[in-house]
């Protein structure tokens, strides 16, 4: 059960928005490590650099990938919530019918 949660609709396009910006996170560390390939370096520089892109690449590929996974969350939360309000919505109904409101 999801228990309160005001507009499942909204947390679903918010987790979908999470999810464009995981990809471009992901995206831009592919996008420096592609980049740091087609240039040359020697020396010290080449290590140091070349570490920092590998370190950069990884964090990005971390980050997006734990941002992915609270989309998928946010995701099935709000599929709970959108379920369970159609169920009390439900339980209202037939507590009405029952009480002879309507």
């Amino acid at each position: 059960m999801a228990g309160q949660f005001g507009d499942p609709a909204a947390a679903a396009a918010a987790a979908a928005q999470l999810r464009k910006h995981a990809q471009a996170v992901g995206d831009l560390g592919s996008q420096v490590g592609r980049r740091f390939g087609a240039m040359t370096f020697e020396g010290k520089a080449a290590t140091e650099i070349g570490g920092q892109v590998h370190v950069l690449s990884n964090r990005t590929k971390g980050l997006a990938t734990v941002l992915s996974s609270i989309a998928t969350d946010m995701t099935r939360i709000a599929n709970e919530a959108k379920a369970d309000q159609a169920e009390e919505q439900r339980r209202l109904t037939k507590d009405r019918f029952k009480g002879g409101h309507i």
